[in-house]
């Protein structure tokens, strides 16, 4: 290597040691709030809708019974945002349900309402008032059958 490579090769290693220190103390932004609903997120082609029903269907169903039926009213379903990794123990990604994006929310912080209250191993404890949640970022409620037993498949010779 002449003295000139050598040279140009140590100015590269500086200037990227340089610009990747630089990335890595860029402050962090806190999330700004979500913009007001616009509507849906895609932006692609619009499509012509597709009719509601068939033209195959005939007349609905009717009940035989007699007896009025009561409307029960529908409980709304709050969507838990999804957790996607953890930032040491302060910090974890979690997803929007209703945006879809991933945010960094600390201890104490909130998303779609939920609450941060504990960030513990590969969990996040989240609550909102009246419902708490615990977020598992590896689901290991199914266990992987072992190397030898019946429901493991059969192993190939090759």
């Amino acid at each position: 290597m002449t003295p000139v490579q050598r040279r140009n090769a140590y100015v590269f290693g500086t200037v990227c040691s340089v610009l990747t220190l630089g990335l890595l103390a860029w402050p962090v932004r806190p999330t700004q709030e979500p913009a007001p609903n616009t509507g849906s997120h895609y932006a692609g082609p619009e499509y012509a809708a597709r009719r509601t029903a068939p033209s195959t269907i005939a007349a609905p169903l009717r009940l035989t019974s007699s007896q009025p039926v009561e409307a029960v009213p529908a409980t709304p379903v709050i969507a838990a945002p999804t957790l996607i990794g953890l930032l040491g123990s302060r910090q974890a990604y979690l997803r929007s349900a209703t945006s879809g994006e991933v945010e960094r929310v600390p201890i104490g912080g909130e998303i779609d309402g939920w609450r941060v209250i504990a960030i513990t191993g590969r969990a996040v404890t989240v609550n909102r008032p009246g419902n708490q949640q615990k977020l598992q970022l590896f689901n290991v409620d199914k266990q992987m059958p072992s190397v030898g037993s019946p429901d493991s498949p059969p192993e190939t010779a090759g």
